[in-house]
């Protein structure tokens, strides 16, 4: 069998061109100085890796990495694009939303946009896995757009698929790095092709709900879910630990065990997420900045910066230009 991830996506997201997740890459030097070949579609990046441009808006890539604990770096993270993974090997835990699970053999998820979530490793080990980046209107051109995310409109987030789907994912991901590694003639139109042919196939062959990670202690649970209900309330670490009566130090550290990543730091992510979704909403920047719990422009500005790439005025306009 295999496990799938998804979440909601009955609401829009702001339009993101993959061609900017490439840029900044670029910009923050995550790729060589020339690209692989030739052909401005392909990116080697630092880690091992070539990142392909199927379209403006999809980003296609095997990613194969020996992990130690020193340069797994993964920490809780949004973005606001979709990401999907098919892992054939690994020792990762990934965490989104109240959902965890271990990645393993034939384990697919699929994360949307302004999600939180962060992978931990298990232990030093390959992790070889299947990355797809797009944007909230990739497949837009589509009569039946809607019809080809249906697997995604429960707001679930994993699944069995049957074992006839599993053959069938693995094959069409063959394909479409093979097209695209060997420069076939029509190879990003093959790519496209195969990778609706794709989503078709997931959405035909979702079995079950699948089964969460249970090795998380309950009260790390517990903090996580008061941050998760609480954040735009919640000013410091202090708050958290006083709340269940813990040391802050105590806290962090917990935390920062079974995440990988500061409770500080997550904090300012749900605070941060929440405040792009009101400025989707139409809010103002200054209504998403107080709403979301901040308690400053500077410190708004700050962390959603951080987050998307631009200032928030300049992404209330270019959402409000991507819904004319």
């Amino acid at each position: 069998m295999i496990y799938f991830g998804c979440l909601n996506v009955n609401k829009p997201h702001r339009r993101y061109t993959m061609r900017k997740y490439i840029q900044d890459h670029l910009t923050k030097g995550l790729y060589r100085p020339a690209p692989l070949s030739d052909f401005a579609d392909r990116y080697d990046s630092l880690r091992g890796w070539t990142d392909y441009l199927i379209t403006d808006k999809i980003i296609f890539s095997h990613r194969k990495t020996e992990y130690t604990y020193e340069t797994f770096e993964d920490a809780f993270h949004d973005h606001t694009f979709y990401e999907m993974s098919f892992c054939l090997r690994g020792n990762v835990a990934l965490f989104c939303e109240n959902r965890s699970v271990v990645m393993r053999e034939n384990l697919l998820y699929l994360i949307s946009p302004n999600k939180i979530h962060t992978g931990k490793l298990l232990k030093p080990s390959l992790y070889d896995r299947y990355v797809i980046y797009f944007d909230s209107d990739a497949f837009s051109f589509l009569q039946e757009a809607e019809n080809l995310m249906s697997f995604a409109q429960d707001g679930e987030f994993f699944f069995l698929l049957r074992l006839d789907g599993v053959e069938q994912v693995l094959a069409y991901l063959s394909k479409i790095e093979q097209a695209l590694q060997q420069r076939r003639p029509y190879c990003h139109t093959i790519a496209l092709t195969d990778l609706i042919q794709m989503l078709t196939v997931i959405n035909q062959s979702i079995y079950s709900a699948a089964p969460q990670n249970p090795d998380i202690p309950d009260n790390i649970l517990k903090i996580k879910a008061y941050i998760d209900d609480c954040f735009s309330s919640i000013n410091t670490v202090t708050d958290i630990a006083s709340h269940f009566f813990y040391s802050r130090e105590y806290v962090s550290k917990l935390f920062h065990k079974y995440f990988n990543s500061s409770v500080y730091q997550y904090l300012m992510r749900k605070k941060t997420a929440y405040g792009i979704q009101l400025i989707e909403d139409g809010k103002s920047v200054t209504d998403a900045c107080y709403q979301s719990g901040f308690q400053n422009m500077s410190s708004f500005i700050k962390y959603f910066t951080m987050a998307t790439g631009v200032l928030p005025s300049k992404y209330k306009k270019s959402d409000s230009s991507a819904q004319r």
